[in-house]
């Protein structure tokens, strides 16, 4: 992308009609120059000047009249290269206006047949793609080459545009591909666009051909040659390319950010800026930017319903609805599918049913409803086998794979074997990934632990490499689960990046791994120490260092958050209440400096840590401390959760910290860990080994316990 050409400042401060009447480097002022034939480049100094005069006018009181009194070459080169501003600057009503006031003798001319169905394409193309073909089949590539071509290159232009049905774009790439050695003396920018369309095609609509690397390379090294509306329009679909079927994002990013610069100017392609929010929305969401994804969706409306490209909105809430659907966000998903189906016009309507059918059911996965997801997915993939491409049917099939493991069926297996020959076939990385996990969730369902572990490790492998932080459906919950199920079986370090990568919290239900990474871990049992990231914070000193202590050390002493007012009081009993809350809202913001600013919460006139950003000894001791005491657990649950409990208590809590409140969670910890697992114990075989060994290890952190004598001879010899 640094081979970008830095846009003209000459086509800004000459505005869209001046600017695109000279850029000779244009298709059309190729094209225009010739009359469309093979007459030659007209390149008179007045005749360009007359163009940026008539640019500047009316056209029909300067085009149209000139061409009444006797239309010669050079001045259908100026029509020419005015129709050629009013497409490029998106004038499209304007455009198909000012051809039905030509005379007829040349409106009838086939370039300017194609030039009106140009007019029509952003509204109209699955009809353009008709008409166009109609053209092309009435034209022959030797007599007419460039009317062929450009009838040609706009029937692919209107199949990508529609971009419901891309099984026409393999035999419209053959037909290129045949005639394209015989096309001798082509303008230049001719032959480029023709290369241009038919690489992008290939990417788009036949992505096994043999040459797909070749077409990406010729795309890459075509963009820099091009104007600017053509390098926004192309490069988009590029950087799109690159995002939805390699993966790519570091590969994007370059187009993404140069691009954005043409995306801002006010005199692009509407199609070709609606192209690149399109890009930006998925890069933002595979990125897990769900505020950047709204701030381009709040723009990419204003964008097009001021440019009167509404219509174009559907692929921009094709992504919104996944992004709301995967933060489990349903309300603002489902209305995202309702602005999908909206905002296509009536003879789209084959491809809303199959997009909205496929929204919906990512939307069951992501409720854990497979049984919706299923209903949803399998009228997709009837309706996909008639009408849709085959991306459209590998997205079904991946619902289906998808929906099928969860609920643990076999048929998962079909499913998941026909998505991994479609990635394969097409090396498409989000097929990829998607069929990887499904075998995971099916394995675990399962209980097959050693699969799910294989599994799991090929998710992380894959994920790894293409440093996505959100793939479609994933269900964080569900994956924080598989996440610390691993990291069980000894999927450490592999499972432990791919936490930190996707930004999975630790599961609400059960015990966490040990090894989970937690960005902030706090020991406060026989000791206290921060980690942050990995790194142990040093000691403050002094009584202002002391204040964030204290407010830690009372939020460490809390089960749930805890009223503002009381900490203030206990904080800062000498103070009113208004000093007091305001000393406390400075302590909470340089207690976020020292371990985070994700590690506090401060909502609704209550404070406290966030535990799904900070571990601590102490909770872990609670919720094991809880295990004991489920009398309704199975007996060997509940010894685990014993043996969990005497490596966890280090010692007392925050020892030789002389708060009240510090004291009395002291007090009421050491009592409840004797009291549990005493309890447990003297409910166990007293002359089994391991119950002796238990007695022994609790007797060493709590020696004033007294046993019964046979197990406190035992417990003394152990």
């Amino acid at each position: 992308m640094s081979a970008f050409k830095t846009p003209d400042s000459r086509d800004e401060a000459g505005g869209p009609a001046n600017g695109a009447v000279t850029r000779t480097v244009d298709l059309v002022s190729d094209v225009a120059a010739i009359g469309g034939n093979q007459q030659g480049m007209v390149e008179d100094a007045d005749l360009r000047a007359g163009a940026a005069s008539m640019a500047g006018l009316d056209f029909t009181s300067a085009g149209v009249l000139a061409l009444d009194a006797g239309t010669v070459p050079a001045e259908a080169a100026l029509v020419l290269d005015w129709l050629n501003t009013l497409l490029y600057s998106g004038r499209n009503r304007e455009l198909r206006d000012s051809i039905l006031m030509l005379p007829p003798q040349m409106r009838d001319r086939p370039l300017f047949a194609i030039w009106s169905a140009f007019a029509r394409l952003p509204h109209e193309p699955a009809a353009v793609r008709d008409l166009l073909a109609e053209i092309r089949r009435a034209l022959s590539p030797d007599e007419a080459p460039v009317e062929y071509v450009l009838a040609l290159s706009g029937e692919v232009n209107a199949t990508l545009s529609e971009w419901s049905d891309y099984r026409e774009l393999p035999p419209l790439i053959e037909e290129i591909d045949r005639v394209q050695p015989g096309l001798v003396g082509l303008p230049a920018a001719l032959e480029q666009r023709l290369i241009l369309v038919r690489c992008m095609a290939m990417l788009l609509g036949w992505p096994t051909h043999p040459q797909i690397e070749a077409a990406r390379t010729q795309i890459e090294t075509l963009l820099p040659r091009l104007t600017p509306g053509s390098q926004l329009l192309f490069g988009s679909a590029l950087m799109n390319y690159l995002i939805w079927w390699r993966g790519n994002l570091t590969a994007a990013r370059p187009y993404l950010e140069t691009l954005e610069v043409l995306a801002r100017r006010g005199d692009m392609p509407p199609l070709a800026v609606m192209a690149w929010y399109y890009g930006a929305l998925s890069f933002a969401y595979r990125e897990g930017a769900l505020d950047r994804v709204q701030q381009l969706t709040d723009a990419a409306v204003a964008f097009a319903e001021q440019r009167g490209v509404a219509h174009r909105l559907s692929n921009a809430f094709w992504v919104v609805a996944q992004a709301y659907a995967d933060a489990a966000d349903f309300g603002r998903a489902e209305a995202a599918i309702t602005r999908y189906v909206a905002s296509a016009p009536e003879q789209w309507r084959r491809a809303d049913l199959l997009g909205a059918h496929y929204l919906r059911a990512v939307v069951a996965l992501c409720e854990s409803n497979p049984d919706k997801a299923i209903a949803e997915a399998m009228h997709g993939h009837e309706y996909a086998g008639r009408y849709g491409g085959p991306h459209q049917a590998a997205h079904q099939v991946m619902v289906l794979a998808r929906a099928t493991a969860m609920k643990g069926d076999e048929q998962a297996l079909a499913h998941i074997e026909h998505l991994r020959l479609i990635a394969e076939r097409t090396d498409n990385a989000s097929f990829r990934i998607q069929a990887a996990f499904a075998e995971t969730v099916l394995a675990h369902v399962q209980g097959r632990r050693s699969d799910f572990a294989a599994a799991w490790r090929s998710v992380a492998e894959i994920a790894l490499q293409l440093g996505w932080r959100q793939i479609t459906g994933m269900q964080r919950e569900v994956t924080a689960e598989l996440a610390n199920d691993a990291l069980g079986l000894g999927a450490g370090t592999e499972t432990r990046r791919l936490i930190e990568l996707w930004q999975l919290v630790p599961p609400r239900n059960g015990v966490v791994h040990e090894t989970w990474p937690y960005p902030v871990r706090i020991r406060c049992l026989g000791g206290f120490e921060i980690h942050v990231d990995g790194r142990r914070l040093e000691a403050q000193e002094g009584k202002a260092q002391r204040k964030p202590l204290e407010l830690l050390w009372h939020l460490l002493a809390q089960a749930q958050d805890f009223p503002q007012e009381a900490l203030a009081d206990w904080l800062w009993p000498t103070l009113d209440g208004d000093r007091a809350m305001h000393a406390l809202r400075t302590t909470v913001y340089r207690l976020r400096l020292l371990i985070g600013s994700k590690s506090i919460r401060h909502e609704n006139d209550h404070i406290g840590l966030n535990a799904d950003h900070v571990r601590t000894d102490l909770r872990d001791l609670q919720l094991s401390l809880d295990a004991v005491a489920d009398a309704a657990a199975p007996e060997a649950r509940r010894l685990d959760a014993l043996d969990a409990t005497l490596r966890l208590y280090h010692g007392q809590f925050l020892p030789g910290i002389r708060l009240e409140a510090i004291e009395d969670v002291r007090r009421r910890t050491h009592a409840r860990v004797k009291s549990e697992c005493v309890s447990l114990l003297l409910a166990q075989d007293q002359r089994d080994p391991a119950t002796v060994l238990r007695a022994s290890r609790l007797s060493v952190i709590a020696p004033e316990i007294t046993w019964p004598t046979p197990l406190s001879v035992l417990s003394r010899q152990a």
